[in-house]
């Protein structure tokens, strides 16, 4: 909440060296600002956005049990993602909920593998995306990385999808008692390039 409100200062202040800026130009040099589109703060406050989020979660609840709805796994998908924001907002990133429905994931092909599991390209409700598949053993390295990436946003980090985990066999398999290997699935946004074609 502290940081929300020192964001509302920055705008506030930036809002202020605006009106400044256009009062002093509007003075000495109107004909300039005749080209500049005017810019409109109008900024909602920690209450209103507390209420849009409460709002958007009664209608996920909602389509949730509508019978007629027919993207539930989407929906389902987004009261998760709703409920870790405010985890995390609250600094509870332990808590973050790990779905054991990978359903809506379609594994295309691998990509890479390493000491961590497996890479393959992957779509996500028919988003194109880059999935990370690690054994249980990887289980609190997992949640680490999950609590990270769903706490981070910034244009030029891979955006954070959606976790899951599972019970599959070798073959990707629902797992019987004596063959089952425990997964935990990473969706990430896939890359056109790899870091080793940049560097």
């Amino acid at each position: 909440m502290e940081n929300k409100e020192m964001f509302r200062e920055l705008l506030w202040d930036l809002k202020t060296c605006y009106d400044v800026e256009i009062d002093l130009l509007s003075k000495e040099c109107p004909k300039i600002l005749e080209d500049i589109i005017p810019i409109l703060f109008d900024f909602s406050t920690c209450e209103e956005v507390k209420h849009d989020g409460e709002e958007f979660h009664k209608r996920l609840n909602c389509a949730s049990i509508d019978a007629q709805f027919k993207d539930h796994g989407l929906v389902k998908y987004l009261l998760v993602r709703l409920k870790d924001l405010w985890l995390i907002e609250g600094g509870e990133l332990d808590s973050l909920e790990v779905l054991s429905d990978i359903k809506s994931l379609e594994l295309v092909k691998k990509i890479n593998e390493g000491s961590y599991g497996e890479l393959y390209e992957s779509k996500w409700f028919g988003l194109s995306t880059a999935t990370k598949i690690m054994d249980v053993e990887f289980n609190a390295m997992f949640k680490k990385e999950v609590g990270i990436l769903a706490n981070t946003s910034h244009p030029n980090l891979i955006k954070y999808y959606h976790a899951a985990k599972s019970s599959a066999n070798e073959n990707g398999e629902p797992s019987t008692m004596n063959n089952s290997r425990r997964k935990v699935y990473l969706v990430m946004e896939l890359m056109e390039r790899s870091l080793s074609d940049i560097l």
